[in-house]
């Protein structure tokens, strides 16, 4: 029978516009059309084309989902090798969980800490120290901190360290250690918290 014949086979048109607007009922309707069609003769190649279009339109929309789904997971490097004692973060879009290393304080810092400790209250340093007194017991430590880096005379200032890592310290043991400039003093000294230790 010809296409154009529809009567006995209304489906066909209908499955085919319901398809053009991309709704999965486009692609159910014309299926019916196409098994009418058999048995009708009529509308075959509507529902066909009816069928065509819908399975486009869903091949379409889960190309789209994927997309999105891969897009909210950042790809993921596998090469990347751990070093022992680091944490590696193998996702770029990730933080890296490794802590920053603190600048070394600077000679001007250091004078400007013994003279007025409120001008870099909260500023974060690595320094190299010389302990006066032991802390096992207090937890806290006088001694001579120096920048940890430069050239010239060393600058040594007298100051108070403060943490439960200055337990592990020993009269007259060198360290170097991250402090945080509190900008207070305390026994007349320079007030430094104390976050992270290496004992020489």
């Amino acid at each position: 029978m010809d296409d154009d014949r529809l009567s006995d086979n209304p489906l066909a048109p209908v499955g085919l516009v319901l398809s053009i607007i991309g709704g999965p009922i486009g692609l159910i309707v014309s299926i019916l059309a196409l098994r009418r069609a058999d048995r009708t003769g009529e509308g075959r190649t509507m529902a066909l084309t009816g069928i065509g279009i819908a399975v486009a339109w869903l091949a379409i929309g889960v190309f789209v989902l994927t997309a999105r789904v891969n897009g909210s997971e950042p790809p993921v490097n596998t090469e990347v090798v751990a070093v022992e004692g680091t944490v590696v973060t193998v996702n770029p879009e990730v933080a890296d969980k490794t802590p920053p290393s603190a600048p070394s304080i600077t000679s001007r810092q250091l004078s400007a800490l013994a003279a007025n400790p409120a001008a870099v209250k909260g500023e974060t340093f690595t320094v190299l120290g010389q302990a006066v007194t032991d802390g096992a017991e207090t937890n806290e430590v006088i001694a001579f901190v120096r920048p940890t880096g430069g050239t010239g005379e060393p600058v040594e200032v007298k100051a108070l360290l403060r943490g439960a890592l200055m337990s592990d310290v020993a009269t007259d043991d060198q360290f170097t250690a991250t402090v945080t400039a509190t900008g207070t003093k305390a026994e007349g000294l320079p007030l430094l918290q104390v976050s992270d230790l290496d004992v020489s």
